[in-house]
């Protein structure tokens, strides 16, 4: 699991999200802490936690959001609620672990919680994404190099009840090109996860993945993009993936 400093937004910023600020500086969640316990007891260190919590005070600097959480051990993690000694008064957290569809819950009043929950996980099949990857037009070779799929999801806003937002990618996938600068990595079925495309309707951007080359010396990463598009263009979310033949751009 990640252990990042705290950051409102889920790693980014959520616009809508209001910061909680303290002399200019954003303030770390500091209160009770919310235990989670998943069944079956994946390790949490396989999975990635987003949460938002609605504070006692009102107005736009009243919600808070970060991407961090303590390993409890046995399946369970703990999120700190509450900034600078405000109670937190809701909160939401949406969860994926490898192998597994995305989770989400809902705490609709802290105060009358236990501050602990039980989510139970559901198994959530791969699908094989392969490709090659054309010759850097810088010479860089890609053979070899670590390649890493991220997962840049849009629902997310919707969930946690924002307008407009945008939401830090997190890494679902990671394997190596082989030396012929051909790829196979295995990524989750999001198209078929139920809960996923629950929330992707309710929302107008898709879904989809971003690919990164990382070499063990300069120049270190590259994007990669299907060939003959823009830059920044994603791999939408889909059943099956055809052939890709990507390029890589310097990052």
């Amino acid at each position: 699991m990640r252990h990042r400093p705290a950051l409102v937004a889920l790693g980014v910023v959520l616009i809508g999200a209001g910061t909680v600020r303290s002399a200019g500086l954003i303030q770390r969640a500091d209160g009770r802490e919310f235990v989670v316990r998943l069944t079956p007891a994946v390790p949490t260190a396989t999975c990635h936690v987003q949460n938002v919590q609605s504070l006692q005070q009102p107005g736009p600097l009243g919600v808070y959001g970060d991407v961090s959480a303590t390993d409890r051990g046995g399946g369970a993690f703990g999120i700190r609620t509450g900034v600078g000694g405000q109670p937190a008064t809701t909160l939401k957290i949406a969860i994926w672990c490898r192998g597994y569809a995305m989770a989400t819950l809902t705490i609709a009043s802290l105060q009358s919680s236990t501050f602990e929950a039980a989510v139970s996980l559901t198994s959530l099949a791969e699908q094989p994404m392969t490709g090659r990857v054309l010759p850097s037009p810088d010479g860089a070779s890609m053979a070899g190099a670590t390649l890493r799929v991220f997962y840049s999801a849009t629902w997310p806003c919707a969930f946690f009840g924002f307008v407009d937002c945008l939401v830090q990618p997190w890494e679902v996938a990671v394997d190596r090109i082989k030396d012929d600068g051909t790829f196979r990595v295995l990524v989750p079925d999001f198209a078929h996860d139920p809960g996923v495309q629950a929330l992707v309707s309710e929302w107008k951007l898709r879904d989809g993945f971003r690919l990164r080359v990382d070499r063990k010396v300069a120049p270190y990463n590259y994007l990669l993009e299907p060939d003959g598009s823009s830059p920044w263009t994603q791999i939408p979310v889909a059943a099956t993936y055809p052939e890709l033949v990507l390029r890589p751009r310097r990052n």
